[in-house]
């Protein structure tokens, strides 16, 4: 590692918030050193989800060779080399990685010679390095503001994604620059519908989570309220109630830089080839940097812990998120149950999670706002991918009992989804509202 680095033990990486290590294991699996070797993804995940999970228990080989390379149980490890080989690759991948794509991440992993399992490090950057990631962060800041506000919506959306892509998931920029919008785009009723809030003749403004702020919260113990997060002291008043030192160290380290996470990037290039299609000019924003009233079309992602801003907006909303900080799940609270319907449910980590997609009206100004935050991270991607889908508008309006035409334009989703490698792989719609005009 670069510099300096804190190992944090596996037992206290929940320290550093499982969301935010879940969204650094995606942009490193998305880097160039991973993302054209699948078996080095599902090794070095399914090390991370190990040592996340049972932190306690260590990693053997043998147990690497029955989950991932067909071992029999009763297989001499000392007769294959494939897990020790495979291993070593990996160490390499990642030791390359955090030099040059993921040399400003504030957290490192890394797998010591001799252990399978993998550790992670609050990383001290030298303030050389500090400043380095600042500055490419303003210079890609400039470059997006650069982008003149009358260029052609497509094209103007599509530079958009392209720069907050490359921003937040190194390596992604070619493969965005190679979608286009079809020419002559099949008929999509219910998208067409879906999003008929949108084509108002202004623009659109996402405005993406801040993952750093998910660890401070962590640090914390609670949620930092939208009141504090937008008040012109954050973050220096919330350090000052952090009594040790040590701690108060990493935290300020941590808040430093601003991240998202790989389930926003995907989502902001989704939504933002969609509006293309429309001719509805998109931009990006970090939570952290956004401000009230705002005279676009708002979509905010992520939950209130990494976005307090959905603070602002979910008055209406019946399906709530909720952190229980002794137990470190999120849960999406329902506050009115219909028959058959859970008061609250809870994800369990890396393999169900839930998922609240909502669009409304503004409550300042005219258009619209659309809320999509996950119970954890990883479920935001499929109200990502829900909101750009014409197959699974269709089955919502089906269950509504509407024609697309007449389907109600204000309405709150609540999606079931199934994770595989904290990926949302699938999803199911569990319930819906229409909220009070």
């Amino acid at each position: 590692m670069a510099n300096s680095a804190r190992p944090v033990p596996g037992s206290q990486a929940c320290l550093l918030g499982r969301e935010t290590l879940t969204a650094l294991i995606e942009r490193i699996v998305a880097s160039e050193q991973f993302h054209k070797s699948p078996r080095a993804q599902e090794l070095f995940r399914y090390l991370c989800d190990r040592v996340l999970k049972d932190p306690t228990s260590p990693i053997t080989e043998h147990e690497v060779g029955v989950a991932l390379y067909g071992w029999d149980r009763d297989k001499d490890p000392g007769t294959d080399t494939i897990v020790r080989v495979q291993v070593s690759h990996l160490r390499k991948k990642l030791e390359h990685y955090f030099v040059t794509e993921g040399r400003n991440e504030p957290v490192g992993i890394r797998i010591s010679r001799g252990s399978y399992a993998p550790a992670f490090e609050v990383r001290e950057l030298a303030p050389s390095e500090q400043a380095g990631a600042m500055e490419w962060q303003q210079e890609a800041t400039a470059e997006i503001r650069s982008v003149p506000p009358k260029t052609p919506g497509k094209l103007r959306t599509v530079l958009i994604a392209c720069i907050f892509t490359a921003i937040f998931v190194g390596g992604s920029f070619e493969v965005l620059l190679r979608q286009k919008a079809p020419a002559n785009p099949p008929s999509t009723p219910a998208l067409d519908r879906f999003w008929s809030g949108f084509r108002n003749g202004a623009g659109a403004l996402m405005v993406l989570s801040d993952t750093n702020l998910i660890v401070f919260a962590d640090i914390l113990g609670h949620m930092v309220p939208l009141n504090d997060y937008r008040h012109n002291g954050y973050p220096s008043r919330e350090l000052a109630t952090v009594k040790d030192p040590e701690v108060r160290r990493v935290a300020e380290n941590l808040l430093g830089l601003q991240n998202t996470g790989f389930q926003d990037a995907t989502t902001v290039s989704s939504i933002s080839l969609l509006l293309s299609r429309y001719h509805v000019p998109a931009g990006s924003i970090s939570a952290r940097d956004f401000r009230m009233p705002q005279p676009e079309n708002l979509i905010l992602l992520g939950h209130p812990k990494a976005n307090p801003w959905v603070r602002f907006f979910e008055e209406p909303l019946n399906f709530r998120y909720q952190f229980d900080f002794e137990k470190h799940r999120g849960s999406i609270v329902n506050r009115a149950p219909a028959a058959g319907e859970q008061d609250v449910y809870t994800a369990t980590f890396g393999n169900v999670g839930y998922c609240v997609v909502a669009c409304l009206p503004k409550p300042e100004g005219s258009g619209s706002v659309m809320l999509i935050f996950g119970s954890d991270v990883s479920s935001l991607q499929a109200g990502g991918a829900f909101v750009c889908d014409e197959g699974s508008l269709q089955k919502l309006y089906q269950r509504i009992g509407s024609a697309p035409s007449r389907a109600p334009t204000h309405i709150e989703v609540f999606l079931k989804t199934y994770l595989l490698d904290n990926l949302a792989r699938r999803y199911e719609i569990v319930a819906y509202r229409i909220p009070a005009s």
